[in-house]
């Protein structure tokens, strides 16, 4: 790894080992040369096969994805920067051939021998936005990642500490979508949902290619437990804290999780005269440099297998298994995926008018739950809807099928060229919001009346319905659901019958007041046109005017 970085007046490529304090320069072919060397004996210690069982990934340089500033030098010194549009002018050039010509060596060594064809190489080339970048900065890093030994997945660096991310106590600074001091997490370059929705949303080709191809990785990242940052240094001015290492750990588990993205942590222990003992860069460790735990982490929630999602890649991050969500502005909430292979649940938070993707497979079912306004702090809209990947579209039942009503748009065109298609989100109305929120096996149903009454499913609570606006109902499959209409001159009529999640509508329909009269026999008044209820409405609908006025009396 080289740490500083320019080009030289002959045009050869040198760096700076700042960190050794060195006077002299070093070229990056004797880096190269020298690193090989201990790859080699480590190889040759242990053995091809033992090595090729062990080491499921070389990572053929580190954060060395730079540019030349235009520095002026004196002998070695640099003495002076020419700043320009509030940032050092890019006189010179990206180094991406250095590291390309690593990779090349690094795979000559590995194709001599054959244990070892199948270790993929990779560069880590910090973080890269698509969103951001300029044109020199997009093709430098595509020029790494496409090359030909560069065969392992794409990785990138994100610290959302030094970049000014998250709160003081690590909440939030993976940027999940709707955080309170981040309301609009796509600005947020440096979080990981912001990369994630870059990387989603971008019209590169050359970008969307590579990533379907060698996946995704996440190649360094963490929250140090102590220390104070230096202005100079970092932007985020907290000082580090074993609360802050907890939080954002475990943030970032959920994230990986969610997106299947594997992630290596940064780092394994504290390292205390890597820096001042003041210095959050000596303690980003997960244990104390004598080995004691600073966090606790569950290792049944971070094994990644994506080969368990019937993917053959192990770092898969391909924008086509993804779904993309455009909130209006006022429009905030939670999308909740639902694995149809394991039950497994994701959780996605979005925030208008930030764009969100989540991530989905054929037969899941996902909800979409939103809390901003009409619905108020006690209630929220509930909508569920099923995948397909053959037609890559959404299938919805009752008032969340109707986006006049639900506001949700399921099926519309995406403007990204991996995505076919998006879900659009608007302000619902406010009959969509309840305060009784789905649990497993809950249906979305709604009924349409030009009168008044109430609705119960099973043993759950009764919810009240004022035509004409529609009220949507939580039933389940199987439920007995009891229908009160109440009647214009008074009294009601009271119908039972038992709800089919197959054809998404009631039968055995029987009456319980003012007469009893069982399915058996027709159902009495509930049974035929005197009760004003179209029993054979559409799928998860129910239609029903006010009783006649003969319904609505003992006889």
């Amino acid at each position: 790894k080289s740490d500083a970085y320019h080009q030289q007046a002959d045009g050869s490529n040198t760096c700076i080992d700042i960190a050794k304090g060195t006077d002299g320069w070093t070229s990056v072919d004797q880096i190269v040369s020298a690193e090989t060397a201990k790859l080699n004996g480590v190889i040759q210690a242990v053995g091809p096969n033992t090595f090729a069982s062990v080491v499921p990934m070389i990572i053929v340089s580190n954060e060395d994805l730079i540019i030349s500033h235009g520095f002026n030098y004196a002998g070695d010194k640099p003495v002076a920067y020419t700043k320009g549009q509030g940032e050092y002018q890019k006189t010179g050039k990206y180094n991406d051939t250095d590291i390309t010509n690593a990779l090349s060596t690094v795979q000559g060594i590995i194709s001599s021998h054959g244990a070892l064809q199948n270790i993929p190489l990779s560069a880590d080339l910090v973080v890269f936005n698509p969103k951001y970048a300029d044109a020199a900065t997009s093709t430098a890093f595509k020029n790494v990642i496409t090359y030909q030994y560069h065969t392992g997945p794409v990785l990138m660096n994100i610290y959302p500490y030094q970049f000014g991310a998250g709160n003081p106590d690590g909440t939030n600074a993976v940027c999940p979508h709707g955080g309170a001091n981040h309301p609009s997490c796509i600005t947020q370059v440096n979080a990981l949902y912001s990369l994630v929705d870059a990387l989603l949303t971008t019209t590169d080709q050359t970008i969307l290619n590579t990533l379907q191809q060698k996946g995704f990785m996440l190649g360094e990242t963490g929250w140090p437990n102590a220390g104070t940052p230096s202005p100079n240094e970092y932007m985020t001015m907290v000082p580090g804290s074993v609360a802050g290492t907890q939080n954002y750990i475990k943030d970032v588990i959920t994230f990986a999780n969610n997106y299947s993205i594997p992630v290596l942590l940064f780092e394994g222990y504290d390292e205390p005269k890597k820096a001042a003992p003041s210095d959050p860069e000596s303690h980003y460790g997960l244990f104390s440099w004598n080995n004691d735990p600073w966090i606790t982490i569950n290792q049944n929630n971070i094994n990644i297998n994506a080969a368990n999602k019937g993917e053959n890649n192990p770092y898969h991050f391909s924008p086509a298994d993804y779904t993309l969500i455009y909130p209006t502005n006022d429009v905030n909430g939670t999308v909740t995926v639902t694995a149809k292979s394991n039950g497994h649940k994701s959780v996605y938070s979005f925030q208008g008018p930030s764009v969100t993707g989540f991530k989905r497979a054929d037969g899941d079912t996902i909800q979409i739950k939103i809390t901003s306004s009409p619905c108020t702090s006690t209630t929220a809209m509930y909508c569920d809807a099923t995948f397909s990947k053959t037609s890559d579209t959404y299938t919805a039942s009752g008032s969340c099928a109707n986006p006049a009503l639900s506001g949700i748009s399921w099926n519309s065109t995406s403007a990204s060229k991996a995505i076919k298609s998006s879900i659009n989100l608007a302000v619902p109305t406010e009959t969509m919001c309840t305060g009784l929120a789905p649990t497993p096996g809950d249906i979305q149903f709604t009924i349409y009346a030009t009168g008044s009454g109430s609705f119960q499913s099973g043993s759950g609570p009764s919810t009240n319905f004022n035509g004409p606006t529609p009220q949507m109902v939580q039933v389940k499959d199987g439920d007995t659901v009891t229908l009160t209409s109440n009647c214009s001159g008074g009294g009601s009529l009271i119908c039972t019958g038992t709800y089919s999640k197959a054809t998404g509508q009631i039968s055995n329909i029987a009456e319980t007041s003012p007469n009893a009269a069982s399915a058996a026999s027709g159902g009495g008044d509930c049974g035929d046109t005197n009760s004003g209820i179209q029993w054979t409405s559409p799928a998860n609908t129910l239609h029903l005017g006010s009783p006649a006025s003969s319904a609505c009396s003992a006889n």
